[in-house]
């Protein structure tokens, strides 16, 4: 999660525009929106449902009200001058602040991304932040540097799963910026349904906090995989052992209806003994902080 570096200087804009921020990030599920609404004072936030907002992919939000235009989003846009900070409120493209936003991980992201890693996985990080700062965050949970993408567009993003994607990438996209990426990976999913305009372009949603549930998935697949194994190697041992019962002359029909549903109970008796574990993690006791 995202918090401003000084919070102050949102309390300090003048009331009106106040407002008016706050409907500029209310409209929006982006982690610099909800680090932008948490800090504006509880009188201010009342939303006003006849506003028209425009969400600009990539670049950030619009308001046009009173024939004046106010702006939430990149520093260079919302602004139009390159100014140090990552977040900038602008009304006519003049400054009301120009803030930096500082990183809240979970405590559980690094050990999400060592066990991805532990099983197989390379986790890569795709990013419209700048290099230093995904570089930062990167080295925090353990991503190599070589895995890390930074400043990237929207389309961009989108080439880039068309590079690397054969048929087994995994996406977890957050924001409207991700919107294009989501839709051309294998698989993905967002961290809430509440983003419903990218929760309707993902396979899937998340509704807790963090990886947990991904985890619990791919543990789940793994073990599926291996319980088909089992059945495709017990079926193979089963049909040769009763063709060679057969081609001895030694099946007989009461054998033969005693193997049938004798090997369909052993099928299942194996799924369940492979799937059926209350401890196991795709359980829907599966607790978010294991």
């Amino acid at each position: 999660s995202l918090r401003l570096a000084d919070e102050r200087a949102v309390a300090q804009i003048d009331g009106e525009s106040l407002r008016h921020l706050f409907n500029l990030a209310a409209r929006s599920s982006h982690p610099k929106s909800a680090a932008v609404r948490a800090a504006i004072p509880p009188a201010a936030q009342r939303f006003e449902a006849g506003l028209v907002v425009e969400e600009h992919r990539g670049l950030g939000l619009s308001l046009q009200h009173d024939g004046r235009t106010y702006r939430l989003g990149a520093p260079a846009w919302a602004v139009g001058d390159e100014v140090e900070g990552d977040i900038a409120f602008s009304v006519d493209r003049r400054a009301l602040f120009v803030e930096t936003t500082l990183e809240e991980l979970r405590p559980e992201a690094e050990r999400d991304v060592a066990w991805l890693t532990e099983q197989g996985f390379e986790v890569w990080m795709l990013t419209g932040d700048r290099r230093e700062r995904a570089l930062a965050v990167a080295a925090r949970v353990g991503i190599p540097e070589v895995r890390v993408l930074f400043e990237k567009t929207p389309d961009e993003k989108a080439a880039l799963l068309r590079t690397i994607d054969h048929g087994d990438t995994l996406m977890i996209g957050d924001g409207l910026n991700d919107s294009l990426a989501v839709r051309i990976a294998t698989c993905s999913g967002t961290p809430g349904a509440g983003r419903t305009f990218l929760a309707a372009r993902t396979d899937f949603y998340l509704l807790g906090a963090g990886l947990a549930a991904v985890r619990a998935a791919l543990s789940g697949a793994n073990a599926l995989r291996r319980a088909l194994g089992r059945n495709l190697a017990f079926a193979a041992f089963y049909n040769l052992g009763a063709v060679g019962l057969a081609w001895a002359g030694l099946m007989s029909p009461l054998l033969c209806a005693v193997l049938m549903p004798l090997s369909s109970l052993t099928s299942i008796a194996l799924v369940l003994r492979s799937l059926g574990r209350k401890e196991a993690p795709w359980k829907s006791s599966f607790s978010k902080s294991s």
